[in-house]
């Protein structure tokens, strides 16, 4: 299902075109095309791996009934948002931030049909009107929605800010060799709840983010899983905090690694029969409700 917001501005339809295209022209990971009397702003983000498209149509595309009950002082572009309902809300917030530049720029104002009226720009409400139609499919379409596993929302916008911020974090930590993990999803059999698992080789140091369940080894030739919070219990006093704004990460140093070794060699773990438990699953699985 696609979901939209629509632009509107007060009293009057009048804007620059060739400075609304030169705004979108100015923004990463936005690409512009012609479809027939469409010109279509193609917002995509391949490290996310998610689209929006911002579409100047020729023509209304909104209800009669939701024209009737807009305040005539706002008057329609015909300009809109789409995207897909499903979208996780972290990737919903990048597209808003556009949507947050385009209002001020040129004094937009927004709608979508759970509004009242059409409103000036206001974050909140605009992901809150988003959060509601999704969970409205979800409870309509529970079928479909069990088809998908579910991170909650606070998880799954950590792993999220952590791919955004992987590669920045490698170039910071190249010179000491740190590397930050790669993720690796798992679910289990009947149950929607996917885990959140980082892949190790077991001697190199490095970064890990927060809100993960499995630490998976790959050592002579098969993968060990190890539960990480056992695994974090027994090395928390060499772990030290990566000073960003990303929470919760955490890394190990070259000299520490000897302790770390040690550990992971000698210490006990609860087993985890992964061939009957875990099944490995792709992110785009995986949705926050």
């Amino acid at each position: 299902m696609v979901f939209r917001y629509y632009f509107f501005k007060e009293q009057d339809r009048n804007y620059d075109l060739a400075d609304l295209i030169a705004f979108f022209q100015a923004v990463p990971n936005i690409s512009l095309e012609k479809v027939g009397s469409e010109r279509r702003m193609n917002y995509v983000n391949e490290m996310l791996d998610f689209k929006a498209t911002f579409v100047i149509s020729d023509k209304s595309i909104l209800k009669s009934a939701n024209l009737v009950s807009i305040d005539p002082k706002y008057l329609d572009l015909n300009i809109y948002v789409e995207f897909n309902l499903l979208l996780a809300n972290y990737k919903i917030e990048l597209v808003v931030d556009i949507i947050e530049n385009l209002c001020k720029r040129f004094k937009f104002c927004v709608y979508n049909e759970v509004f009242e009226d059409v409103l000036p720009f206001r974050r909140m409400l605009l992901l809150k009107a988003f959060e509601k139609v999704k969970e409205a499919y979800k409870s309509k379409y529970e079928d479909e929605i069990a088809e998908y596993n579910k991170l909650e929302p606070m998880v799954l916008n950590s792993v999220y800010k952590y791919l955004e911020n992987k590669s920045s974090l490698k170039n910071i930590f190249k010179e000491d060799k740190i590397v930050p993990l790669d993720y690796i999803f798992y679910k289990k059999l009947g149950s929607r709840r996917a885990y959140v698992g980082v892949k190790w080789d077991g001697y190199t140091p490095f970064i890990i983010p927060s809100n993960v369940d499995l630490l998976v080894i790959y050592e002579n030739g098969n993968n060990r899983f190890i539960h990480y919070k056992e695994f974090e219990a027994k090395i928390i006093k060499v772990l030290k905090p990566v000073e960003s704004d990303l929470f919760g990460l955490c890394y190990i140093t070259y000299k520490d690694m000897k302790k770390v070794r040690k550990e992971l060699v000698k210490g006990k773990f609860s087993a985890i029969n992964q061939n009957v438990e875990l099944i490995q699953i792709d992110l785009k699985q995986i949705l926050d409700i």
